[in-house]
């Protein structure tokens, strides 16, 4: 279970620093760049108040190119304590405890912490640039470990029915229908967008003619207005009649096998230590389902272009591949049913804490002779 801070706003030292907004290098499609061109410089992160203490880690991934210094480069101050980053380091016990190139996953143990409203990070070298993203605070519960997983599937997949239409009446607030030019490729459990380039709703459609049970929150004026036939994602959570045409994610098996791991991460002041366990595979299906065969086909090759071999997804706050383990197909047309195709994966859900473990800050040895 991952919460992203809301309502982030960046500040900066008076001189040595800007932060600016960043597409170009990006998790989830922004993130924000930060130039560092003093020692000494900052920039400190406000949000909302997040209740962290009742969370298991402050999470945020961190990247920063061109940086060859091997000490410490930056600190990152939260919940009153000053953490050290360093480029490349390792432990007597031979852990990585240093940042590495490309994107870095920075944790920070927050148990038992209170309410944090921000964080800040400052330069300890005259030229910096740091990129970070995704920034929040997890957990790893019973009842959502594996939930988790199909929400970040769906979060990641996205696909274009390439089907649209317009109105040939002004959609009225309240009402439950819709009036469609155009019926092509339109079935009685479609799922269309509808929009005027202000206000955009969502709705299943009950019947071929543009009928829905949830009534408009606004009216559309049929000059301005767009009417999309989507191919939504759906996971375990939906519970209704599946709409034609539908990408499906379900749990279809659960492996219990077990492995422990040292998980690296900030522990207040000190570089800690805590050894989680995976308790075993997650068998996952991803389907398209059409029964229009153009469109279906069509659907089908543009997942195999986008996610068929393998594709990432966001895991609470960690970039996570999945990798295709099989492809079936089936079209049992003849039988009533819609044709299908079906991807099949499996990966290991987020572990859970077994225990946490802290390097000593002081270790005093009194001799006395005799």
């Amino acid at each position: 279970m991952f919460n992203e801070f809301s309502n982030q706003i960046w500040s900066v030292s008076p001189t040595g620093c800007v932060v600016s907004d960043n597409t170009d290098l990006s998790i989830d499609g922004s993130s924000k760049k930060i130039v560092f061109s003093e020692i000494g410089s900052y920039a400190v992160s406000t949000f909302d108040s997040a209740e962290v203490g009742t969370y298991e880690e402050v999470s945020m991934q961190l990247y920063f190119p061109g940086v060859i210094d091997q000490g410490n480069i930056f600190t990152i101050e939260i919940n009153g304590k000053v953490c050290p980053f360093e480029k490349i380091a390792r432990t007597s016990s031979g852990l990585n405890n240093g940042l590495g190139n490309g994107w870095n996953h920075v944790l920070f143990d927050c148990t038992g912490w209170p309410a944090i409203t921000s964080f800040k990070i400052t330069s300890l070298i005259s030229n910096l640039i740091i990129f970070i993203d995704v920034a929040g605070y997890r957990k790893v519960d019973y009842e959502t470990i594996d939930l988790d997983v199909t929400t970040a599937m769906k979060s990641a997949i996205s696909l274009d029915y390439n089907v649209s239409t317009t109105l040939t009446e002004n959609a009225k607030i309240g009402g439950n229908s819709v009036s469609l030019s155009s019926k092509a490729y339109v079935n009685n459990t479609s799922y269309i967008k509808i929009t005027d380039g202000v206000n955009t709703e969502y709705r299943q459609l009950q019947t071929k003619g543009g009928n829905f049970e949830d009534p408009l929150l606004h009216s559309y004026n049929k000059d301005l207005t767009t009417v999309s036939i989507i191919c939504p994602v759906l996971s375990e959570d939906y519970d209704e009649i599946e709409p034609n045409p539908v990408c499906g994610i379900k749990i279809y098996d659960q492996n219990s096998e077990y492995e422990d791991v040292p998980v690296h991460m900030k522990d207040v002041s000190t570089a800690g230590v805590k050894l989680k366990r995976f308790l075993g595979d997650l068998k996952v299906i991803i389907y398209v389902e059409c029964s229009a065969k153009k469109k279906f086909w069509g659907l089908c090759r543009q997942f195999d272009d986008k996610y068929g071999e393998s594709f990432n997804i966001l895991l609470d706050g960690e970039v996570v591949t999945m990798y295709t383990e099989n492809v079936v197909y089936s079209d049992t047309t003849d039988l009533g049913n819609i044709p299908r195709k079906a991807w099949f994966y499996s990966i290991n859900p987020q572990p859970v804490t077994v225990t946490r473990k802290r390097e000593i800050e002081n270790f005093i040895i009194n001799f006395e002779s005799k």
